[in-house]
């Protein structure tokens, strides 16, 4: 029988990722260092994690906080902030780790779906409440799918912000919310 993970041991790890990160930058932790700085060996780190990519993206996603997404009492006010609160949250990452993380995406269906999961699926669970929100309001046509246009937010986000490395001005942020938000209101 295995023995059971331990939880500090898990914490005393990513701590030292970020620790290593805010000091030298995401781009030069390795993992022998994260081993080094936590006083485990390389191995203790590669049966909780697959990869540099993995740890990194939990070390950055284990402190998200549930802020932003408050009822503003219109979905087009609400999805304003959210589409801003999470062009800000991608910025914020450090760009030398978004190639191995999207390359280990795309070749790993597990570790997408964690990264989803740990990441994206909060931010989407809880623009789903706002979508919600709007169909109670009779703000929008209810056969609507909110699911599919609460993805297309963060996917647009992921490409301004990540692919394009443009940052949302508020003009911006307005028009990408009228064209997503056209043929969905009610008149």
């Amino acid at each position: 029988m295995a023995r059971p993970r331990d939880p500090d041991l898990d914490r005393r790890i990513l701590a030292s990722f970020r620790e290593l990160a805010e000091r030298d930058g995401v781009a030069s932790v390795s993992i022998t260092a994260v081993a080094e700085r936590s006083g485990v060996s390389r191995p203790a780190i590669y049966r909780r994690w697959r990869s540099r990519a993995a740890l990194a993206i939990e070390a950055q996603t284990d402190r998200i906080t549930d802020d932003g997404f408050v009822d503003r009492g219109s979905l087009r006010l609400e999805l304003t902030d959210a589409v801003q609160r999470l062009a800000a949250s991608m910025s914020a990452v450090d760009r030398s780790l978004g190639g191995p993380v999207m390359a280990q995406m795309i070749t790993d269906e597990a570790f997408a779906a964690k990264v989803w999961e740990r990441r994206w699926g909060p931010d989407i669970e809880r623009m789903e409440v706002m979508w919600a929100r709007a169909v109670e309001r009779d703000e929008v046509r209810p056969e609507v799918d909110g699911r599919a246009l609460m993805d297309q937010v963060v996917a647009m986000c992921i490409y301004q912000v990540a692919l394009s490395h443009r940052q949302f001005g508020e003009d911006e942020v307005e028009q990408f919310i009228d064209r997503l938000l056209h043929g969905v209101l009610r008149t």
